[in-house]
C-alpha cells in the first residue's frame, strides 16, 4: 500500500510504501519512499535529501533508534530499520530538503 502525502508547505508530495504486514511494533521496518513536485507529482526528484523521524504525541517520546536512510540511483529511497517499540498512535516526519527549502510531510499511523 502507497501512502500519498502533500508536504505542510505544499512544494513536494511524498509516496510512502508502507511494509507488506503494516506497520508491526517491535519490528523493524524498511519502507520505500518517493519524492515529486506537487506540481509533477509523477516525476520523482534525483536533487533531495531525506530526513526520517518518528515521535508518539500522547507519550511526549520519540523513537530509540536511528534508521538508515539509502538514496537509490533512481532517486527512490530506501528506509531501514524503522523501530516503533510502543502500540499506540505514532506520527511520521519525513523532511524533504531541496536546495533552500526543507519541508515535512507527516503520516499518522497507528500500531498495535
Amino acid at each position: 500500500m502507497w501512502h500519498v502525502i502533500p508536504s505542510n508547505g505544499g512544494r513536494y508530495v511524498v509516496r510512502v510504501r508502507q511494509p507488506d504486514d503494516g506497520f508491526v511494533r517491535g519490528t523493524p521496518l524498511a519502507l520505500d519512499v518517493r519524492v515529486a513536485l506537487a506540481d509533477a507529482p509523477t516525476a520523482t526528484l534525483k536533487d533531495v535529501a531525506l530526513a526520517l523521524d518518528a515521535d508518539m504525541p500522547e507519550h511526549l517520546h520519540g523513537i530509540n533508534r536511528v534508521p538508515r536512510i539509502e538514496r537509490r540511483p533512481d532517486g527512490t529511497f530506501r528506509v531501514e530499520n524503522l523501530y516503533l517499540h510502543m502500540p499506540g498512535w505514532w506520527e511520521l516526519f519525513f523532511d524533504v530538503r531541496q536546495g533552500p527549502w526543507t519541508e515535512r510531510a507527516q503520516l499518522r499511523v497507528d500500531v498495535e
